[in-house]
């Protein structure tokens, strides 16, 4: 019997890096301009991505490597950019809630997985 796979709730940017090929300045460059792109950050500045996370950028660069302008991707995914370094205060107040919810709503499945596998 071969043992499920549990996936990570979180991966660091340089793991993120590794798996799509898509350098880390080149990551942090992306965060700026696609507000689709938005990894959690810790108090100490780390960011951690989601697997939702990873998938977005490999649409991105895929997006890229067909040539497709910033512009265009922007639009392709549905939503505006923020521009480049640019953040509203608006968009800082609603994360923390966003991070939450989507956090512990991560875990519960998470968890769920586990103790499905634990039943075996």
């Amino acid at each position: 019997m071969s043992t499920p796979k549990i996936k990570r709730l979180y991966y660091s940017i340089r793991e993120v890096s590794e798996r799509t090929q898509v350098p880390p300045d080149v990551l942090r460059v992306w965060e700026k301009k696609f507000s689709k792109l938005c990894p959690l950050k810790r108090k100490t500045g780390r960011r951690l991505y989601r697997q939702h996370d990873m998938d977005i950028v490999l649409r991105i660069k895929k997006f890229k490597d067909e040539g497709y302008t910033d512009e265009h991707i922007q639009s392709l995914m549905g939503s505006p950019g923020r521009g480049y370094g640019r953040r509203t205060r608006e968009r800082e107040e609603k994360i923390p809630k966003i991070q939450k919810d989507v956090f512990f709503d991560d875990l519960y499945e998470d968890l769920k997985e586990i103790l499905d596998i634990l039943k075996m």
